[in-house]
């Protein structure tokens, strides 16, 4: 920026020249003619989320890591192992369950004997990842390998090129009857098979062809910016990761004892499971035995807990316990080999130091069964908590010194830094959609919209909602929006729906008052560029009544009405392909389907 002088206010500073954001132009960047805007002011937006092409670093774009044997130990790890008898379907059997020592940044620090730890990118694409020659750039000592669809061909300190070929198995691909998931090594393996702990790897980039000298000021890959020019709003839901909590810092529970109780099963019968599984601080496995309920804990995925008794009615409980010390963070259970009418869909963890006095560490509540082709694992959490369940103390709040940057080695484990958001809707000319979490700080609260008021174009709006789809229980929002509404005491008489409903509304309404009396106060003298949105359950009218009814809908501007379009009928069991005339068909028959 510094190059552009005192400029460039409206665009980014390239080789001394402003790059200008949409609908910005001349030598500054500082005259805005509307009409260059390409969405036009057209009222559609859209939810936006991180995919293979949004940045030109692909390393924004990588998994977290997975702590394996080192190759030269344990050759043929990262090969397809040809199934195993702990998934239903054709998996990799990998991960060593070992600690990883990682920093705030992402970065590994240390590795332990025979350890290395692996990443991906460009995962399960297909053929739709540009191929070529990649520039690796990194800081710190040790030693990184890439496989898989990459090769590395030169050589030099701080610096690695590697060519890409993208392969593509179609039998591996999910646009068929009977496909097969995981069955193919593609996309980039990134390893990291040695690390200097006084100097270690840090800062490291993968970028693809052509966009080595502009990565850093211009990070969206154009395909990306090409797809979203057309709308006036983005909805940043899926950047702040808001049906997850995974991210939050959390303080581990350190009990000796745990209780899981299934209280609802798909198919209304006894429940039954063949493990629980725990993670530690750092995604260590940790271990538990039982001997009353051994089948929970035996490492053997072909045993399972089949409770007769009734802990009480409709509930069934099984006890496991923990060495002195051991932290717990996170788990998941594992399905039997049976039908999925015995798999929980309502269950409930809790913890005790003296196998007598519990305390509620975890409360699951969704009719949706677990879907056939992951039964192994019950997964209803968002696809960044890895089907793994966290674990949260009710105190532990989102707080603004937590928060992801830019620095981060990957913006799809976490939140999408700010500063991304920021950049892109500036970048396009669009009104962000900022959805507050759920778990947020009032603090929190108060510095995310002192950065967009400083960050934000002057022309364009902002929207402000908290949370998403605070009524669904099915996300972690729900729930704790519905233990907090019976806390705060905002359920009563007049409600009409029933009591977990109501309370997860009205405190949807409590909490989003307090936000937008926060953005109002920040934005003073601003206000009408705030649109402040709350979102309610369009097929239940009492649901809005509910809602409404505490706080006159928290003085919200707008009410998000949660309306779904699908096709109608559409896909088949047999795949068949559609032409693009046939797809719009099916669109508009299911937006009249959506109308009635």
């Amino acid at each position: 920026q510094n190059a552009c002088g005192t400029s460039c206010q409206h665009g980014t500073c390239l080789g001394g020249r402003c790059h200008c954001w949409a609908g910005y132009h001349g030598a500054d960047c500082s005259t805005l003619t509307s009409s260059l805007l390409a969405h036009q002011g057209a009222a559609f937006g859209i939810n936006v989320a991180v995919t293979p092409s949004t940045f030109v670093d692909v390393m924004k774009t990588t998994r977290h890591w997975t702590s394996i044997w080192d190759a030269d130990t344990q050759p043929g790890q990262f090969s397809y192992q040809g199934g195993s008898v702990m998934w239903s379907s054709r998996q990799y059997e990998w991960g060593n369950g070992l600690e990883i020592n990682e920093s705030a940044d992402g970065y590994v620090r240390s590795l332990k004997q025979d350890q290395a730890v692996i990443t991906l990118a460009l995962r399960d694409v297909c053929l739709h990842a540009p191929k070529g020659r990649y520039v690796v750039t990194y800081d710190g000592d040790g030693e990184i390998d890439f496989g898989m669809d990459a090769t590395p061909v030169a050589f030099q300190k701080g610096r690695i090129d590697v060519d890409f070929e993208p392969t593509c198995r179609r039998e591996c691909w999910f646009d068929r009857a009977g496909w097969l998931p995981y069955c193919s090594d593609n996309g980039i393996g990134i390893t990291i098979r040695r690390v200097n702990p006084a100097n270690p790897l840090r800062n490291v980039r993968i970028i693809m062809p052509g966009f080595f000298a502009t990565h850093e000021v211009e990070p969206f890959h154009p395909w990306f910016l090409k797809n979203l020019e057309r709308f006036s709003t983005v909805r940043l839901m899926d950047w702040t990761h808001i049906n997850s909590e995974h991210f939050i810092k959390r303080t581990p529970f350190t009990p000796r004892y745990l209780r899981f109780t299934s209280t609802a099963t798909h198919g209304g019968g006894l429940p039954r499971i063949s493990e629980l599984l725990f993670k530690g601080t750092q995604g260590e496995t940790v271990s538990c035995t039982s001997t009353t309920f051994p089948e929970l804990c035996d490492g053997d995925p072909n045993t399972d807990w089949v409770p007769l008794e009734a802990s009480s009615p409709g509930e069934y409980s099984g006890v496991v316990e923990f060495a002195a010390g051991s932290a717990i963070s996170s788990y998941m259970w594992m399905t039997s080999g049976w039908s999925r009418r015995v798999d929980p869909v309502m269950w409930r963890l809790e913890v005790s130091d003296d196998n007598s006095t519990w305390t509620l560490a975890d409360l699951r509540s969704t009719t949706q069964p677990v879907t056939y082709y992951r039964r192994r694992i019950a997964s209803f959490g968002s696809p960044e908590e890895d089907s793994w369940y966290p674990l949260r103390k009710s105190n532990e709040l989102w707080e603004w010194a937590d928060r992801v940057l830019p620095s981060h080695r990957s913006q799809t484990t976490g939140p999408v830094a700010l500063e991304y958001q920021a950049l892109l809707v500036n970048t396009l000319g669009a009104s962000p959609w900022v959805t507050v979490h759920h778990l947020a700080s009032d603090d929190y609260v108060r510095q995310e919209a002192t950065f967009w008021l400083q960050q934000l174009r002057p022309d364009v709006s902002v929207y402000v909602e908290h949370s998403n789809e605070v009524w669904n229980p099915l996300f972690p929002q729900g729930r704790f929006a519905t233990q907090k509404g019976v806390e705060l005491g905002l359920v009563d008489s007049t409600c009409r729906t029933p009591e977990a409903h109501c309370s997860r509304v009205r405190y949807n309404a409590y909490r989003s008052k307090q936000i937008f009396d926060i953005w109002t106060d920040v934005w003073s003298g601003q206000r009408s560029r705030l649109k402040y949105v709350i979102s309610t359950q369009a097929v239940w009218a009492d649901v809005t009544n509910d809602l409404l009814s505490q706080n006159n809908g928290a003085g919200a501007d707008l009410l998000g009405i949660t309306g779904y379009m699908s096709p109608q009928g559409g896909i088949d069991p047999s795949y068949s392909p559609r032409t693009p005339a046939e797809v719009i068909d099916l669109f508009t028959q299911g937006k009249e389907s959506a109308r009635s």
